[in-house]
């Protein structure tokens, strides 16, 4: 199959699960921020700052009630599962309903190990809306019912570069989903966190 092909196929079978307005977003109990980094006190991360405040917006609009906060923890200064706990605290989130995946190395890592490690099958994922066509579909294969919060994407020459980037790792997922059953580089012991939801 073409890029072009592979490409129309991801979309369309995503397409009606793909929200940008919160008053039409069914509730869930579970949200799935799938990780970026902060960037700098100075200079924030856009992206970053974006995919937080969509989470508030959720929370705030009682959408969802706990959240998963996936991303690298490659060294011992750059945890973005921290970063992310930290800046969801600090905007009125609180600590207990959030819970942390570490070994979210790229999006097919988040989304199947929300599954095998943390055994949710149904969520919101929380991303630009650019990204969602791909983590919907990565969950659709995964058997979770997923949809996606596609919060909104700064202007400019490096967002058309994203597309484009975008582009070739749609077809990219096809490849690991369909061809090379790519899994997590990590999966580990099952942490059954719907558990914490009563207590």
């Amino acid at each position: 199959m073409s890029i072009v092909i592979l490409n129309f196929i991801i979309i369309s079978v995503t397409a009606n699960r793909i929200y940008t307005d919160t008053s039409h977003i069914p509730k869930s109990e579970f949200a799935l921020i799938l990780g970026n980094g902060p960037g700098k006190t100075s200079n924030p991360n856009p992206y970053f700052v974006k995919r937080m405040e969509g989470a508030y917006k959720l929370y705030k609009d009682k959408k969802v009630n706990y959240f998963l906060v996936s991303g690298k923890n490659s060294t011992k200064k750059y945890n973005e599962p921290k970063f992310m706990q930290k800046y969801l605290e600090k905007i009125g989130i609180p600590k207990k309903i959030i819970f942390l995946d570490y070994a979210g190395f790229r999006t097919l890592d988040s989304i199947v190990r929300s599954k095998k490690v943390f055994q949710l099958n149904k969520y919101v994922i929380i991303t630009q809306k650019w990204h969602c066509a791909r983590s919907v579909f990565i969950a659709q294969h995964n058997h979770i019912d997923a949809i996606c919060y596609g919060v909104s994407s700064p202007k400019g020459k490096s967002l058309i570069k994203l597309y484009i980037r975008e582009v070739f790792a749609r077809v990219k997922a096809f490849i690991d989903l369909f061809i090379m059953n790519t899994q997590p580089k990590y999966l580990g012991k099952k942490e059954n966190i719907q558990q914490f939801q009563k207590e």
